[in-house]
């Protein structure tokens, strides 16, 4: 899993209190409102946080920025330390009642900890920074405006790697797509389970990511950009027989707000008898593995 993925995940879990992970953050009332979205500070130059999480019960957002090497970079936390609550109300779209005060939030790898404090440190820039080990997030340097998360950084927040979930962000924009097929593949083959006749690209995408509506809007094109060329190259290669790309179809997703790309499912076992829809399933799954397998050794490469 890439680092990305890793604190993506990890972070939803932690304000989501999924199971086996501390409860610090639940408990203080941190949820999740935000992801890649971005929004102007008062210099009205973007910036963009990989999540944004706040809390009613203290008035208080954070801005996660994390950075998977040693370099932090000085115009980012330039228009960082720019931006104002206000630009977060009015602007990322953040109930006043949770940003009476925010944080911008640096986390980095332990190993890379001079390389960042320097970083921070030679810009002047105040914001708290976290450190993330194998099992532990801990502040280092500077520190937060809520003393609630000063005390829960302090100490070091620990976890276990193993209880954090993968399927809230199962891919994002530069994962390979075999990663992607393998949350696409079983989905589309549910959705022939369930007697659908047609498969759209912005309800596929959502299905399957399921913090897909929390994303900003360039973010959520990438990712569909992700599940299209999947579907695409199934629908042109090993799922032929059971995917047709419909080009005629100017289909709208009810979450939508344009026009989605749209694949016809058709040959579906469902409707065979109970033998010959057995046989049909073993194929499917066969075609599953065979196709992942195909965009993991890079074949099957179409011209988009």
């Amino acid at each position: 899993m890439s680092f990305n993925l890793y604190m993506m995940n990890l972070w939803i879990g932690l304000c989501k209190g999924a199971h086996g992970l501390p409860t610090d953050l639940v408990d203080y009332g941190y949820c999740i409102r935000a992801m890649e979205r971005t929004f102007a500070n008062s210099d009205l130059n973007e910036v963009k946080p990989e999540l944004i999480a706040s809390s009613s019960s203290l008035g208080h957002t954070i801005l996660l920025e994390w950075k998977e090497g040693p370099n932090t970079r000085h115009d980012q936390l330039s228009r960082y330390s720019r931006v104002h609550t206000g630009d977060i109300c009015d602007k990322a779209l953040i109930p006043p009642s949770e940003c009476k005060e925010h944080d911008v939030v640096i986390i980095g790898k332990r190993e890379f900890q001079e390389r960042l404090e320097h970083g921070l440190r030679n810009g002047g820039f105040s914001f708290p920074l976290l450190l993330v080990s194998q099992n532990c997030i801990q502040l280092v340097l500077n520190e937060f405006r809520r003393k609630q998360l000063n005390e829960v950084f302090h100490r070091g927040l620990t976890y276990e790697p193993d209880k954090i979930p993968v399927s809230y962000v199962p891919f994002d924009v530069d994962s390979t797509l075999d990663l992607v097929g393998e949350s696409v593949i079983p989905k589309v083959l549910e959705y022939m389970h369930k007697r659908k006749s047609q498969v759209l690209l912005e309800d596929l995408s959502r299905d399957i990511v399921p913090m897909y509506s929390l994303m900003g809007p360039d973010y959520r094109k990438q990712m569909r950009e992700k599940v299209k060329r999947v579907m695409r190259k199934a629908s042109e290669t090993k799922f032929s027989h059971y995917l047709i790309r419909n080009r005629e179809a100017k289909a709208l997703a009810p979450t939508a707000s344009a026009p989605t790309e749209t694949w016809d499912i058709v040959n579906n076992p469902i409707s065979l008898s109970t033998d010959k829809r057995t046989q049909e399933y073993q194929r499917l799954r066969g075609l599953q593995s065979a196709f992942l397998q195909d965009l993991r050794s890079g074949q099957e490469r179409l011209p988009f």
